[in-house]
């Protein structure tokens, strides 16, 4: 107490429950930093990490992205402030107001034999080998060329893989092969 002064002069009594005292009250300016928004949307069906939304950072800070394509659909790109990144994961340093947008695109169902899967060799006799060095093979069906389903292998998740046929009577099929990335690639293959 640095002083016993009341308001309008006189002091303040030593006994009672109305007391004054000073208050001092110290502080130091702290530096804020400058928030700025993030802008996540998507088109296509899939979901975002974090989720569809406006979220405020201040300057500086890391924000992870994640994007999870739905089934049918698979994972194009993320368009953040105008450029693509074509990884379903990606960090960005929040240092101005950012958009980001995740683009899921249907899986049309049959893809080219441009895609990296090699089916072998074909026509084959006993044993029929699928490799892929960009991406594994998730599943394997060989079909009759009604689409009646003759062997089902499933959870592969490798790079090649390789099938023993010798009862497979001789005739032409349908191999379709999906890959972990949800792209499909039907080939025809021939049994002699």
């Amino acid at each position: 107490m640095t002083s016993n002064n009341q308001v309008n002069s006189g002091s303040v009594a030593s006994t009672g429950t109305n007391r004054i005292d000073d208050i001092v009250v110290l502080g130091k300016k702290t530096e804020t930093s400058t928030p700025y928004s993030l802008t996540i949307t998507h088109t296509g069906n899939g979901t975002t990490n974090p989720v569809d939304g406006i979220y405020n950072y201040n300057s500086g800070s890391l924000v992870t992205l994640t994007a999870s394509a739905d089934e049918g659909y698979k994972f194009s790109k993320w368009t953040i402030n105008g450029s693509d990144v074509p990884t379903s994961s990606t960090q960005l340093t929040i240092t101005t107001n950012t958009t980001a947008e995740a683009v899921f695109t249907p899986n049309t169902g049959i893809i080219d034999n441009i895609v990296s899967n090699a089916v072998f060799p074909n026509p084959f006799t006993s044993t029929l080998s699928i490799s892929n060095n960009s991406a594994l093979i998730k599943n394997v069906w060989i079909l009759d060329l009604t689409g009646k389903v003759i062997i089902q292998r499933e959870s592969i998740n490798l790079n090649k893989t390789s099938f023993e046929l010798p009862d497979l009577k001789p005739g032409s099929y349908l191999v379709r092969i999906e890959n972990n990335q949800g792209n499909i690639q039907m080939s025809k293959i021939i049994k002699n």
